[in-house]
């Protein structure tokens, strides 16, 4: 199932409920290699938002599974 989140052209939106999976399909655009490599291809995201007016730049990811998880560095 393909589906696409559109915001309001005058505001952002916000979706919590984790009803949302990633699917990143076939794409060889870089961000979709990014996705891939980190292990993000059919996750469910804690936080969706959208809106028209954000720009940002997309640097390549990195896999922080391998870190502890006891709270430290």
């Amino acid at each position: 199932m393909l589906a696409f989140f559109h915001a309001p052209a005058d505001a952002a939106a916000v979706l919590l409920d984790g009803s949302v999976r990633l699917a990143v399909g076939d794409s060889r655009h870089p961000m979709a290699e990014h996705l891939r490599r980190l292990g993000l291809d059919g996750k469910r995201p804690f936080l969706v938002a959208g809106t028209h007016r954000f720009q940002s730049r997309l640097n390549a990811g990195e896999s922080r599974a391998a870190e502890s998880h006891d709270g430290g560095p």
